[in-house]
């Protein structure tokens, strides 16, 4: 502290100058130097999204509420891709069965699927382990495509394993690769067809939601209660096993399987309707 009278730096206590004598009552906040506090640290804000090549993906709102689990990322697809290149190629078969995903079709095993013909999308896999006097697990997983002709396209990816020596590890990591793949070109492709019609005024279902530009439309639970999502409440959709869906607040609204129909087309069109 300091004297007020001659600025003599004193004792912390001193009732008096003993440079000038000035008698004094001692006031910490008065007397003491106080360390001045810096400026507070500027809010800092997201930058805006920016938008890919492609017209699913909307101008972003410029702070994107903050996610809560990493989706799948998307595919960087550059302007005016090779539609010769693929963009993907996957391993899913333990005999070395390949699927190329090029960006409108996919070939596997000599056969062509293209994007615009495939109707709906899904998933799923399964483990099975038994202990008896040999104790197994197998994998078993498949992707499925139903065509808009009533085929149905199943790409199946298997492992099996014996006392924990086997391929049920590289079975599940085969169909992961094949999943990832699948979503990111696949999805994306279905999800594009569905956006255009939205956009266009249409009111379409996928996965048991009724979609339009403003709103969707879905039931939550066994009590069938029902719940609209909008650009004021929604949040985020994201794959973490299941598809789920948050509010604003976080709050997870619901879940779907990946082996609901177009389950994994959700988080490409919700994301892109409402935030």
């Amino acid at each position: 502290m300091f004297c007020p009278k001659c600025g003599s730096k004193l004792p912390e206590g001193a009732n008096f100058c003993g440079r000038c004598g000035a008698p004094f009552k001692y006031n910490k906040s008065v007397y003491e130097v106080q360390e001045e506090a810096g400026p507070e640290p500027a809010e800092e804000v997201m930058p805006e999204m920016q938008a890919e090549d492609t017209d699913i993906a909307e101008e972003a709102p410029a702070v994107p509420p903050e996610p809560k689990e990493e989706p799948v990322p998307e595919i960087q697809e550059e302007a005016g891709a090779d539609p010769d290149e693929p963009l993907r190629t996957v391993i899913y078969g333990k005999n070395g069965e390949t699927v190329l995903f090029y960006p409108d079709r996919l070939i596997y095993e000599g056969n062509t699927i293209f994007y615009e013909e495939i109707d709906a999308v899904s998933a799923g896999g399964s483990t099975v382990s038994s202990s008896g006097l040999v104790v197994t697990s197998h994998f078993s997983g498949h992707v499925r495509f139903e065509l808009t002709d009533g085929t149905k396209v199943n790409l199946k990816v298997g492992g099996t394993s014996v006392y924990g020596m086997g391929s049920t590890k590289a079975g599940k990591e085969r169909f992961l690769e094949l999943m990832r793949a699948v979503y990111q070109v696949v999805c994306r492709a279905v999800a594009q067809r569905l956006y255009n019609r939205i956009r266009q005024g249409e009111t379409v279902e996928v996965a048991g939601i009724l979609l339009s530009e403003k709103s969707a439309s879905l039931t939550v639970g066994l009590r069938k209660i029902p719940v609209t999502l909008t650009r004021e409440n929604f949040g985020e959709a994201v794959i973490k096993g299941d598809v789920l869906i948050f509010d604003k607040a976080g709050k997870r609204i619901v879940g779907y399987m990946t082996n609901v129909n177009n389950a994994m087309v959700l988080p490409y069109l919700l994301n892109t309707l409402y935030q």
